[in-house]
């Protein structure tokens, strides 16, 4: 079983958000959301009070955001920690006191819980990353460069370090992936914040 980083937009308004920072059970399955915009009903599959409220609101959403279903991020080749690793400093000195995280945490973390009663699978709460915040994201990514990105590349020091599907032996190639799964992900929040959207972010 792997830990992939899922990303999805989701107006931050939507009354669908306002019922999950109410409702523990609505909010814990919030990462279900994305099938609803798919064209999947949760309800039929199973039958409590959260999935048929999850698919009511969603569908609401997309009568106003038809396409919405479009602006998620999957990180199929689960290289968010990497990412993460090599643009904040915080991540580095494995969370040493007097460091801000970097925007990418935010990206990849979140910045706003939903619900304080929220119970995730491997130790990752579902989290919203704020309308506000998305272009600040976008903004710092855009402003990376390949030089300053394997700045911190050291396959031998990460693995050591617990970088989550880091090993010694990769090479330049294994950067260059990383490099273009960052820039999936720009391409990603550069829609969302068009669309003046939040994101939601888990790990499953």
């Amino acid at each position: 079983m792997g830990r992939e980083l899922n990303l999805q937009a989701i107006p931050e308004e939507s009354e669908l958000i306002q019922i999950a920072r109410q409702d523990v059970e609505v909010a814990e399955m919030l990462s279900q959301v994305g099938s609803v915009f798919e064209g999947k009903n949760l309800f039929s599959r199973y039958k409590d009070e959260a999935s048929r409220v999850i698919d009511e609101k969603a569908q609401e959403i997309l009568k106003q955001k038809p396409y919405i279903g479009k602006r998620k991020y999957y990180d199929v080749g689960r290289q968010y920690d990497v990412i993460n690793y090599l643009l904040c400093e915080k991540r580095r000195l494995n969370s040493a006191l007097g460091f801000q995280y970097s925007p990418i945490h935010v990206a990849i973390y979140g910045n706003k819980q939903i619900h304080p009663e929220i119970e995730s699978s491997l130790g990752f709460d579902i989290t919203l990353v704020t309308a506000d915040y998305v272009p600040t994201i976008v903004t710092f990514i855009k402003g990376v460069s390949f030089k300053e990105f394997k700045q911190f590349w050291h396959p031998a020091t990460m693995e050591e370090v617990g970088v989550y599907k880091m090993d010694s032996t990769m090479d330049e190639r294994d950067l260059v992936f990383c490099w273009n799964e960052l820039q999936r992900m720009l391409s990603f929040y550069a829609s969302v914040a068009e669309h003046e959207e939040a994101v939601l972010a888990w790990i499953t």
